[in-house]
């Protein structure tokens, strides 16, 4: 379990991926709160939160190609990493309910 720490430790190291992921959680929260807020079920609040933080972090990306650099997937990676694990931890409480009845 240690070397999955230690991994996820040095990746968010780089200071562009740990900028990319507070990034990729504050726009996937004020989304899924917002979407929440005017009604939407938990499940689109999450599409459209997820959607949301690509397109955020993939234009971040084709902002830096335009000036000359490389589009950086670890980047776009480090943004959706909170959408992921939202996604992975409901899907469990959803096999979970679904199993306790």
């Amino acid at each position: 379990m240690k070397k999955y720490w230690t991994v996820i430790d040095v990746f968010l190291n780089d200071v562009t991926h740990l900028w990319h992921f507070l990034g990729g959680v504050a726009v996937f929260f004020f989304v899924f709160i917002s979407s929440a807020a005017t009604g939407s079920p938990i499940w689109g609040a999450g599409v459209n939160s997820t959607v949301a933080t690509f397109a955020t972090m993939f234009s971040l990306e084709v902002k830096d190609k335009q000036y000359g650099n490389k589009i950086d997937w670890a980047d776009i990676l480090a943004g959706m990493i909170f959408p992921i694990v939202f996604w992975i931890v409901l899907a469990i409480l959803s096999i979970v309910a679904l199993l306790s009845f």
